[in-house]
């Protein structure tokens, strides 16, 4: 019995060696997205798994791919900063980015830089601003006020008929 243990265990050792990526668990729920490889994962967590295989791989955009945006991108890395404040590895990853949102527009060559970017919780405790949109919290508000000096609080709390952001 033991021998056979050992035996298991060598047997294992050596299928895995070279594999420096083995995939993490990812739950069953599907929110969709689209990888720079023109592929539909149903996660983030199943195209993070994907990306330790295939370095050059990002998140073209949430959503299922569009067959209209199916392309084929190289890995090179020249960055392109989006209207969004994304920075996107190459012209091609925006062009299929922008192909399903539609309103994208390159701010400029090289990665995006910006003040106003910071990390939020993701806690829900909504805010009004003043241009009808309801924030998740105060801190996602203050990086939009960042960005729209004219964005005031209006009220705490989720707006009435409002946009959520």
């Amino acid at each position: 019995m033991k021998i056979v243990c050992v035996f298991l265990t060598a047997l294992l050792a050596q299928a895995f060696a070279g594999d420096q990526c083995p995939p993490g668990p990812c739950t069953m729920d599907y929110n969709p997205v689209c990888g720079s490889d023109g592929q539909t994962y149903p996660n983030l967590c199943t195209l993070k798994n994907a990306q330790c295989r295939n370095g050059g791989l990002t998140v073209a955009y949430q959503g299922e791919c569009k067959a209209e945006c199916l392309r084929a991108c190289t890995l090179d890395y020249r960055p392109v900063c989006g209207s969004n404040g994304k920075t996107y590895p190459n012209k091609c990853v925006f062009e299929v980015a922008n192909c399903q949102d539609g309103s994208l527009t390159v701010a400029h060559q090289g990665e995006c830089k910006s003040e106003c970017l910071r990390a939020c919780t993701m806690d829900y405790t909504p805010v009004c601003g003043s241009d009808g949109k309801t924030y998740p919290n105060e801190c996602v508000f203050e990086t939009a006020k960042c960005q729209d000096g004219s964005l005031t609080l209006k009220s705490q709390g989720e707006c009435l008929h409002a946009q959520l952001l």
